[in-house]
């Protein structure tokens, strides 16, 4: 019980990563939308943070569903 415990533990904790580097991204992505709008970066820098905030989302929801996954081995071997 104490090994599912501690994979749920770290799921969310790996969650919790995900949504700070969804944060991150779309400021990333705010900042190069206003450079190419100034004139001070490229089409391909804008490409490259639309892309990062992209796979951010992607692996935001990978994360969230391997918690579920974990979650739900912790709630059977406690019996809810």
């Amino acid at each position: 019980m104490k090994h599912t415990w501690d994979d749920l533990n770290d799921a969310y904790k790996q969650v919790k990563i995900a949504l700070l580097s969804i944060q991150q991204a779309k400021e990333n992505l705010r900042l190069n939308t206003d450079y190419y709008a100034a004139g001070t970066c490229t089409m391909s820098d804008l490409l490259d943070a639309q892309s990062l905030y992209q796979q951010s989302r992607d692996k935001y929801v990978e994360t969230y569903a391997q918690y579920e996954v974990k979650k739900r081995e912790y709630l059977q071997v406690t019996g809810r």
